[in-house]
């Protein structure tokens, strides 16, 4: 058996689910930092063996909550993302080949964006900063470019996403923090980032994705929900603490 049916992958990516949901209960319950959370999230997307995923949780007692990993598959696909609002979240595409400039100005752009090969971002005297953790992206290998002249151009993205990142700068810095490519996982989209710094700054890096964060917030509400006073669960009046 080949691709990604083979056992041996189809094990590693359950095993990868499970950590991840174990991660997200943990800190919806507030048992590790945002910090470690963040770390110990992208080192699972980086993960390749299951003595790799071990490590991570040891200290964070036993498996996730059945509930917690059909959560997590449920959010997988990116019809379910949704908005603040509870709404389907509306694709925004940025056409190819189209310039997004901030200029003595700034812009922010997230959310379900779709994103084609060849776009370019550039900040000049400006601030630019694009969250790329709900976006979509065409099969293969979409570059974009990026330039920072006397200016700031933040970028975030997935940490399941493969990236590549080829930037310089000139009197300029450029930092990249993005793990490199994941070897031997499921095929997916790939960005390349191609960037340069004249005298400003860019900035890669990457948040755990969407649904993960999407998990993290029903794990916190359904904790909250089992928290309710008496009076609030039954639509009363709320039980006041008195001192």
């Amino acid at each position: 058996m080949k691709g990604d049916h083979h056992p041996d992958k189809v094990a590693l990516e359950e095993a990868r689910e499970q950590v991840i949901a174990k991660l997200a209960e943990c800190f919806a319950r507030d048992e590790i930092g945002l910090d470690a959370f963040e770390a110990r999230v992208n080192d699972a997307y980086a993960a390749t063996a299951s003595a790799q995923f071990d490590a991570l949780v040891k200290d964070l007692g036993g498996a996730p909550q059945a509930s917690s990993v059909t959560a997590l598959a449920r959010l997988t696909a990116p019809t379910e993302l949704v908005d603040l609002r509870g709404e389907q979240a509306a694709l925004l595409p940025i056409p190819a080949r189209r310039v997004v400039s901030a200029v003595l100005g700034s812009i922010e752009r997230r959310g379900a964006l779709r994103v084609e090969h060849g776009t370019k971002f550039r900040a000049v005297l400006g601030n630019l900063e694009l969250d790329l953790r709900e976006a979509t992206l065409p099969p293969g290998v979409t570059e974009i470019h990026v330039s920072a002249v006397l200016g700031n151009v933040e970028i975030t993205v997935p940490s399941d996403l493969n990236v590549a990142v080829d930037g310089s700068g000139i009197l300029g810095n450029f930092e990249s923090s993005v793990r490199p490519l994941r070897q031997g996982g499921s095929p997916r989209s790939t960005l390349v980032i191609v960037g340069r710094a004249t005298l400003g700054s860019i900035n890669v890096h990457s948040r755990p994705p969407a649904r993960v964060e999407l998990l993290v917030r029903e794990l916190r509400e359904h904790s909250a929900e089992l928290r309710l006073p008496e009076g609030d669960a039954k639509g009363g009046a709320p039980m006041i603490r008195k001192s």
